[in-house]
């Protein structure tokens, strides 16, 4: 087992985006578990992949999923790379000041769940007494 993981790449998210959309427009409702017996993985494996967490699909996981919601995997992985350099060319600057609260909020869920915590420390307002080993007050 590799010891760390590959980091995900917009196309291996936009490829996961196609099979969670598969997923949600199925008429009954598909499981993890049901998934990942399907699949041959554990229930929290299924979790991870619809999740972008822990390693990247392997080509199985990729060609089962493929088989499970009757895709076409060369088709799939040609509208994946698709939607990634869609995703990557439409990602533009962001003026936080016209983002509401939840919005915000949002966006540091979605970024604590891909692992990123850079954000949570770059806005923190006590972030230099932090740095310099200071403590900070609960009053």
């Amino acid at each position: 087992m590799a010891s760390n993981s590959r980091t995900w790449s917009d196309i291996d998210k936009a490829a996961m985006d196609f099979f969670a959309q598969k997923r949600a427009e199925n008429p009954l409702p598909v499981s993890d578990r049901a998934l990942a017996r399907a699949l041959g993985v554990s229930a929290p494996r299924v979790a991870d992949l619809f999740n972008y967490r822990h390693g990247v699909p392997t080509l199985q996981e990729f060609v089962s999923l493929c088989v499970v919601f009757s895709a076409k995997p060369s088709e799939t992985i040609s509208l994946a790379i698709e939607n990634a350099q869609k995703r990557e060319s439409s990602q533009t600057a962001v003026d936080v000041s016209q983002l509401t609260d939840e919005q915000k909020t949002a966006i540091v869920l979605k970024k604590l769940r891909q692992g990123d915590q850079a954000l949570a420390a770059l806005h923190d307002p006590d972030k230099e007494i932090l740095m310099n080993g200071g403590e900070i007050s609960d009053e």
